[in-house]
């Protein structure tokens, strides 16, 4: 987008359809239009600190003979470069809105079964990182075995 702000979006919308039959059970669902939406997206605030936001979306969806129900998940996080960019420390909070729970219908002949998953995920954690060296990689030389066998042949 700019140079200090880039994002990354991703939407997809679907459909899962089933239809077939086994031991005696048969499925024909011509299923729903199911919606993912993933924002993430990483702002510069100066040279020394940064900022993200993380959203993802999953509506009402099914699969085979289950329904499952929509959630969301926002993550927050902050980061500050120190030490001319080799050391870093952030912190940052996943699930901010406790809202990843959801509920799930199986039907399977004429038994339903309702349930209701209620994921408690939202955490702060607080991270320091540090990179030792001068930051270049070491050159690496790979040879395969036919280029060996071939200097073997010449000599």
């Amino acid at each position: 987008m700019t140079a200090w702000w880039s994002t990354d979006n991703t939407l997809s919308l679907y459909r899962n359809a089933f239809t077939g039959q086994a031991n005696g059970y048969t499925l024909s669902d011509p299923g729903m239009v199911s919606v993912y939406l993933s924002l993430n997206n990483s702002i510069a605030l100066n040279e020394k600190v940064s900022a993200e936001a993380d959203f993802e979306y999953n509506s009402e969806r099914r699969l085979v003979s289950s329904q499952f129900g929509p959630y969301s998940i926002l993550n927050l996080g902050l980061k500050r470069f120190m030490w001319r960019g080799k050391g870093s420390i952030s912190i940052n909070a996943h699930n901010i809105l406790q809202s990843e729970g959801h509920n799930v219908i199986d039907r399977y002949n004429n038994l339903n079964q309702y349930s209701y998953f209620y994921f408690y995920t939202r955490s702060v954690s607080i991270n320091f990182s540090y990179r030792f060296g001068s930051g270049k990689g070491a050159k690496i030389s790979v040879h395969s075995s036919s280029e060996e066998e071939q200097k073997r042949a010449a000599n």
